[in-house]
């Protein structure tokens, strides 16, 4: 593209762009207004990412008759909460995988030749029936903590 091709594209966008007002200080107020990210579809997925359930009716009272600033600090008291629940998970699961190595560590202590082994007789002690998935949420351990090499 010529210079002159790249100035008339550029012009074309800036006229675009400042279309919508009329004045610079419509221009100026539209960047001072607030940004809001809250999302009313998917609010009720945060909260219960958040909290481990959905909004209850008084919740929903409350954000329905909110204005949109409010709704935007909900939102973010939300996501504050996720934050928090995330890393209290991390830390679960790091504990549980502490005590799951050292049960592991102490069923070879106790006999089993090796690391395979030990796990088949987890496995063969516990209520889960092979699923390894199961043995995961049994232990508190993280979804796919055991690969599929190591859990066969």
């Amino acid at each position: 593209m010529t210079e002159e091709a790249l100035f008339s594209d550029w012009m074309s966008r800036m006229d675009q762009q400042w279309a919508a007002f009329d004045t610079y200080n419509d221009w100026q107020a539209a960047q001072e207004a607030p940004v809001y990210t809250f999302d009313a579809d998917t609010v009720s997925d945060l909260h219960k990412d958040a909290y481990g359930f959905r909004p209850g009716e008084y919740w929903w009272t409350m954000w329905e008759e909110a204005s949109d600033l409010r709704r935007q600090e909900i939102w973010d008291d939300l996501i504050d909460a996720l934050r928090a629940e995330q890393e209290h998970e991390r830390k679960a699961h790091a504990r549980a995988i502490d005590r799951f190595e050292h049960l592991v560590a102490k069923t070879i202590e106790h006999g089993a030749r090796d690391r395979e082994t030990a796990l088949r007789w987890i496995m063969d002690a516990s209520i889960c029936d092979g699923d390894w998935e199961f043995l995961c949420h049994e232990h508190g351990l993280p979804y796919g903590f055991f690969n599929k090499s190591e859990a066969a």
